[in-house]
């Protein structure tokens, strides 16, 4: 049994034993005795401070509570000693890098634990997910989310992927669980936009910093190319979106590659103090910066705008997103309710298309429309909650709540699936029944009209009718009734079920608006397609109610449902004709008489 005292160490509570606090106590003094006289020596105190704090974060765990001396002693040896410091003047900056790499990874051997996927918070441009993942596997970050811009928009031959890689990163959102201190363990310089260094943003500073180049080149790149298509501007503002801020010393040594001690705290303080010395020393710098702190000006001058700007896209966005979700949401119980057969179709006039749920309500099981509207409903739900936290300017979407909607959807998914299979089995095969009719009209203009008729209250049944001219004399009426079925069979069976009535009066052709199917015969996609075959030469009327069914006559001879109502028609060997439309009456006219001319000579 020990005797445990808490802590607040860099705003973050621990528990830590009696004499690991002491020898934790005893270093933190040393150090603040070193760095005391020294110009930023508060500031590298606050940062070694952060820097135990992060790596006591990773110590605990569900298993281990508290902070104990072999902890404190492996995280001094990994950062080094003042005395150290003291002996080691003289040893150039490489050299203390390696050794301390070398006592990072013999102490890292004592405390290191599984690794767990979480989101890295401190470091999030949005949710942190792209940050936990880079720091799982121990990448830089900025590759990944480069990586990832690329798909979401599309490059050379590869399509965009926005809406998968939307959905993916909302998912990783809801199933990461967050952790502010989160460490990439990574060897490499991370790039960040540099707090020192920095005009604007950092984002040139930051380039400089990772590739070790003056920062005053890379600023003139970015001005001299956002005159050739605004290239220059547009990778800028991408850069400064994607990349956060250096806001530590720590964050600035990691920059550059280098191990985080003591050594290279002290190496970084004296680095920032001779930059700011030649800043202020440098003319050549403050003329070649003096676009860049313009720009920076006006972007200043315009934040509260800029800010105003964004939190209105914000409201705009969130109110979007709930009245989406909300819509759909009502819209899947509203189907399920049709699908279970608790809500009358016709009395809401609810139409899903090809799939005419009313009808198929006593066919679908209760299973089916379960897994089916469980799966439809998580998207809504995720929307609403999305909206809410957009709302609200913080993530609601809670670990727990995410995992269960998460597991919800692949369960509803997976259900419905299975319970599909059979009720599509109904609907496997096509099959077709064909009968022609031939009339025989006598008079020389024959009328085509509609009959309506209420056999098809839902409209699922759809009719299509063609016109074309043919050298017989005789009208003729071809009608192919489709239907589907489990197998070929028994689709041309279901096929046979319907009737469409076409009655010749007199001098015209009277098509009934829809198909005639007893009521209790199930529904298996019925439709008919009929071509209508009328003479060269015969003059005939279109009713203007026949148009919603009437395809491929009008638009591929140049005219529109809006010519038919009291004009006259014919057919000729180069196609429809209207002999009664006013801008082109005379050019048919003329046409029809050489073609007749032409006829009576052969």
């Amino acid at each position: 049994m020990k005797k445990t005292i808490t802590i607040n160490l860099a705003g973050v509570v621990f528990h830590i034993e009696e004499d690991a606090y002491e020898i934790l106590q005893k270093y933190l003094g040393s150090v603040k005795q070193y760095f005391l006289n020294i110009q930023g020596g508060a500031e590298i105190q606050d940062d070694i401070e952060a820097r135990i704090a992060e790596l006591f974060s990773d110590l605990i765990s569900e298993s281990k509570q508290a902070i104990s001396i072999e902890d404190v002693e492996a995280i001094v040896k990994q950062l080094g000693s003042v005395e150290d410091m003291m002996d080691e003047d003289d040893i150039p900056l490489n050299a203390s890098s390696e050794s301390s790499d070398q006592n990072q990874s013999s102490a890292s051997g004592n405390f290191e634990e599984q690794k767990k996927l979480s989101r890295d918070s401190a470091n999030a441009l949005i949710g942190g997910v792209l940050s936990g993942v880079a720091a799982y596997f121990g990448i830089n970050p900025l590759w990944l989310r480069l990586g990832v811009v690329a798909l979401f928009f599309g490059f050379t031959i590869l399509p965009s992927l926005g809406g998968s890689i939307l959905v993916g990163y909302l998912i990783l959102w809801i199933v990461m669980p967050a952790n502010p201190n989160l460490e990439n363990k990574g060897k490499f310089k991370k790039f960040l936009r540099s707090r020192k260094d920095q005009i604007v943003a950092g984002v040139s500073g930051g380039i400089g910093a990772y590739f070790n180049i003056d920062p005053v080149i890379i600023r003139i790149i970015f001005l001299v190319t956002t005159f050739f298509g605004g290239v220059g501007l547009i990778t800028y503002i991408v850069l400064w979106a994607i990349t956060p801020e250096a806001k530590s010393l720590t964050d600035e040594i990691q920059m550059e590659g280098n191990p985080v001690t003591l050594n290279s705290i002290e190496d970084q303080i004296r680095k920032n103090v001779k930059l700011d010395d030649e800043k202020a020393k440098n003319n050549v710098v403050k003329l070649l910066s003096f676009p860049f702190k313009l720009m920076s000006m006006v972007v200043t001058g315009l934040g509260p705008l800029v800010k105003f700007a964004f939190d209105a896209i914000r409201v705009f966005v969130a109110l979007i997103l709930l009245l989406l979700g909300s819509s759909f949401l009502f819209a899947i119980v509203i189907l399920a309710g049709v699908g279970l057969g608790w809500i009358e179709p016709n009395a809401y006039s609810i139409q899903t298309g090809d799939f005419p749920l009313g009808r198929l309500a006593s066919e679908i099981s209760p299973l089916m429309v379960f897994f089916a509207s469980s799966a439809a409903m998580i998207p809504a739900i995720l929307l609403l909650l999305l909206s809410f936290s957009l709302m609200a300017k913080r993530n609601l979407i809670i670990p727990v709540v995410g995992l269960v909607l998460v597991g919800l959807f692949f369960i509803g998914a997976i259900g419905s699936a299975i319970t599909i299979i059979p009720f599509a089995q109904k609907f496997k095969e096509e099959g077709n029944y064909v009968e022609t009719i031939e009339y025989k009209i006598k008079s020389e203009l024959v009328s085509l009209n509609l009959n309506p008729v209420e056999g098809n209250p839902d409209g699922i049944y759809p009719l299509e009718l063609e016109i074309h001219g043919w050298e017989d004399s005789t009208f003729k009426l071809t009608k192919r009734f489709k239907a589907q079925g489990k197998n070929r069979k028994e689709a041309s069976s279901n096929a046979r079920l319907a009737l469409l009535n076409v009655v010749q009066q007199d001098s015209s052709l009277i098509f009934d608006s829809d198909l005639t199917i007893d009521p209790n015969t199930p529904y298996r996609a019925q439709r008919l397609t009929m071509n209508l075959y009328v003479p060269y030469g015969r003059k005939f009327t279109i009713d203007r109610e026949l148009s919603d069914m009437l395809r491929n006559t009008l638009y591929p001879n140049g005219y529109n449902v809006g010519q038919l109502e009291g004009n006259v028609w014919l057919f000729n060997k180069k196609g429809l004709k209207c002999l009664t439309c006013k801008e082109k009456s005379e050019e048919i006219q003329d046409a029809t008489e050489s073609e007749n001319e032409e006829e009576n000579v052969d």
